[in-house]
């Protein structure tokens, strides 16, 4: 997304979209000395989508503003279901 140029202190309402093949988070963890291991090639890391609704004064602040969706795509079928229930599930 290219912005305007406009004024420090000059407030702009903006809505940007997540690109999911640019936006994805990854989980990593050390509980008690125990590492984190994934169950399979990109378990551990879900994309995501939608837009987020935001106020935007440059050099001064942003605020995210209601409205806006952010959604994790599935990354593939991991163990186990939700809940700790046996079986494999669509996971994000």
């Amino acid at each position: 997304m290219v912005c305007p140029v406009v004024a420090a202190g000059q407030l702009q309402r903006m809505v940007l979209a997540l690109d999911p093949a640019r936006s994805s988070v990854t989980l990593s963890a050390n509980v008690g000395g125990s590492i984190m291991r994934q169950q399979g090639m990109g378990s551990l890391t879900t994309r995501y989508s939608g837009g987020v609704i935001l106020d935007y004064v440059p050099g001064v602040s942003v605020q995210f503003l209601p409205g806006g969706v952010v959604s994790a795509v599935n990354s593939g079928n991991w163990q186990p279901r939700a809940a700790g229930v046996a079986g494999s599930a669509p996971a994000n």
